[in-house]
């Protein structure tokens, strides 16, 4: 955590960023579907995009360290948030799981985050919730 957070206090919301948050989140999805060899469910994708909403600048934005491994995609995102219209989740290494993420060269990873981060600059959010799981021993 204490990694994510020295990048986050590096990062300015700045109001020239080109990209939509829209935009930059489908440059996301593009970029992990190649490190997934285009193997993105379209149900994940979906989900992962509902979460990541809604796609305007401002609110709160949730970031997470990595999707489950095995979440029923599916099953939709109605029992993970229910009536949550105004908060945006998104992963720092959206559609890379920890046993994905190992066979990652670090140029990947490192080209992941930097779009995470032009990503949550263009969505500039008012408050920003960094949480994710201990790592077991």
């Amino acid at each position: 955590m204490e990694d994510i957070s020295e990048i986050l206090s590096r990062v300015t919301i700045a109001p020239q960023i080109s990209d939509t948050f829209e935009q930059l989140f489908q440059k996301i999805v593009t970029y992990a579907g190649e490190l997934r060899n285009h193997r993105i469910p379209d149900e994940e994708i979906e989900g992962t995009r509902q979460l990541a909403g809604p796609f305007t600048r401002g609110g709160l934005l949730i970031l997470l360290i990595e999707p489950l491994a095995h979440h029923p995609w599916q099953a939709g995102i109605d029992h993970v948030i229910i009536d949550c219209h105004d908060i945006s989740v998104l992963d720092l290494r959206p559609f890379i799981w920890s046993g994905l993420r190992n066979k990652l060269q670090e140029d990947q990873l490192v080209q992941l985050h930097d779009l995470v981060f032009e990503a949550i600059r263009a969505k500039r959010p008012d408050t920003i919730l960094c949480m994710g799981a201990k790592k077991r021993t």
